[in-house]
């Protein structure tokens, strides 16, 4: 059987993880696998943000909790804080809200009860949110009732050398260089790519992880790129850092503030603090912008800030093209609102993975199956990622520019508008098999943005009212108390990182 010859095009976060799960998933498919990337193009760091679906790829990969985060000088988190998105701060949870009472969703039930719980707001039913606002967590502490999870923030560029280290001692093939030409065969099919020191490099299968550029994806014929920036309006992005003073003041959760024409986020490391103003040019010019970020942080200097990145929200019609892979900021862009970057990196690799077949024919007239199928996925992945944030700018309760007029009154995709129009009128959320976003999501930014639902599941009114009273009555009081006897988010990463010297 002929094994595969695979060039990945680009390293960074994309480049190596794909490298990464098709060295230790598919050996044995593998003849060999070849990442060029050249040392003169800059990473991309805007997203040093995760979701929890990053701890199932590490192991999968079988990548060690505590190599990664002394590697990537980590620190955990549980979710996300809005500020300024709505009526009063809320945090987006890694996690449940409450339990369902006889089938029903709790948030329903906890609505009906209302004046009988012992709080109102569903936020006191969620774990993660009782340990972000106490700022306790420790990954080592168990609860017996309540489930949820939690994931990283991290160095995006440590993190691509800690996973290009492993890739090499696996056998990978590194190559410093940029391409410089591209070989097709008649029917599109890339033959090889030649590099600027003249050398060709041929290959079965290529992955485009060349970012924005997008070398080897774009050129492909019938790709298109479809424009979503008439959902999602911010179109600039100006990166920065901060110092961290003590480890007091790392919380357990990412910040997102909006601003007058969009929005910041906050990232806590475990040496210093990630942010980024977003916001929409055709709104404010990045001389203001820029002028924004040092009056609200007087200690940064105008250099502190790093260039603007320019993007254009959207993604290509086709994620795999012919013999052509794009993985990562080559396939599309959604900003980094609700940390899901790396998520669709890790989503596509995990595709690739399942549908990688044993043969690849350059000649072959008509798309593989495997292509068509995996295009299928992965239009549904950005779709329904960007239809989430989509709910954020649409449903913000700011009116105090131009910029968040628009979103207010702006057309949204019709599958986001079936989902608001039915909560609003049911209080039900629709959830797709394959959707990453599930319900409590969904709810965190319903609740937190004063999304309101006029009517609710008609069996709740047969329920028996003291026993459900009761429950949700154990459900406060035990979430309250397990926040209560978890270790302090500080004492957990002092220790974690004095264990890790």
């Amino acid at each position: 059987m002929n094994k595969l010859n695979i060039v990945v095009v680009g390293g960074g976060t994309a480049g190596w993880m794909s490298a990464l799960a098709l060295l230790k998933l598919k050996k044995n498919t593998l003849a060999t696998l070849t990442v060029i990337e050249s040392q003169r193009i800059g990473s991309v760091g805007v997203g040093e943000a995760t979701i929890p679906t990053i701890k199932a790829f590490h192991q999968a990969l079988g990548i060690d909790e505590q190599a990664f985060i002394r590697a990537t000088n980590a620190t955990y988190k549980l979710g996300i804080q809005f500020e300024n998105w709505g009526p009063s701060p809320y945090i987006h949870p890694f996690g449940e809200y409450g339990k369902s009472i006889a089938g029903i969703d709790f948030h329903q039930v906890l609505k009906h009860h209302v004046n009988n719980s012992p709080s109102q707001n569903i936020d006191d039913y969620s774990l993660p949110i009782a340990l972000c606002k106490l700022n306790k967590f420790s990954p080592n502490t168990t609860y017996q009732e309540h489930s949820f999870a939690y994931a990283y923030h991290l160095d995006a560029k440590k993190y691509a050398v800690f996973l290009q280290q492993q890739c090499q001692a696996l056998g990978a093939v590194h190559i410093s260089d940029t391409v410089s030409d591209i070989s097709h065969h008649a029917n599109g099919h890339i033959q090889s790519v030649t590099l600027s020191n003249g050398k060709s490099i041929t290959g079965d299968l290529f992955i485009d992880c060349t970012g924005f550029k997008s070398l080897l994806l774009r050129p492909q014929k019938e790709v298109t790129f479809e424009n979503w920036q008439h959902w999602l309006p911010s179109d600039t992005a100006i990166p920065f850092a901060t110092p961290t003073q003590n480890t007091a003041d790392i919380r357990p959760y990412t910040r997102s503030i909006a601003h007058d024409y969009g929005w910041r986020w906050e990232i806590p490391l475990a040496s210093r603090t990630g942010n980024g103003y977003i916001f929409s040019s055709q709104y404010l010019s990045e001389e203001q912008a820029r002028k924004n970020i040092l009056h609200e942080f007087p200690k940064l200097k105008p250099e502190d800030l790093r260039p603007s990145i320019t993007f254009k929200t959207g993604r290509y019609s086709h994620n795999w093209k012919n013999n052509v892979v794009a993985i990562g900021l080559s396939a599309g862009f959604l900003e980094p609102l609700e940390s899901t970057s790396i998520y669709l990196i890790q989503a596509a690799i995990m595709n690739l993975v399942e549908l990688l077949p044993e043969v690849i024919s350059t000649t072959q007239p008509e798309p593989l199956v495997q292509e068509l199928e995996f295009n299928l996925r992965m239009n549904r992945e950005w779709e329904t990622v960007r239809d989430f944030l989509i709910l954020h700018y649409k449903c913000a309760n700011l009116s105090s520019s131009p910029f968040w007029e628009y979103c207010k009154h702006m057309d949204i995709p019709a599958t986001l508008a079936k989902k608001i129009a039915l909560y609003k009128s049911s209080g039900s959320i629709l959830e797709n098999i394959d959707e990453i976003f599930l319900q409590p999501s969904w709810l965190a930014v319903f609740n937190g943005q004063n999304v309101e639902s006029t009517q609710g599941n008609i069996r709740i009114s047969a329920l028996p009212k003291n026993k459900v009273s009761d429950m949700i009555n154990h459900l406060y009081h035990s979430i309250q108390v397990s926040a209560q006897q978890t270790p302090d988010y500080a004492a957990t990463l002092l220790q974690t990182h004095n264990n890790l010297k």
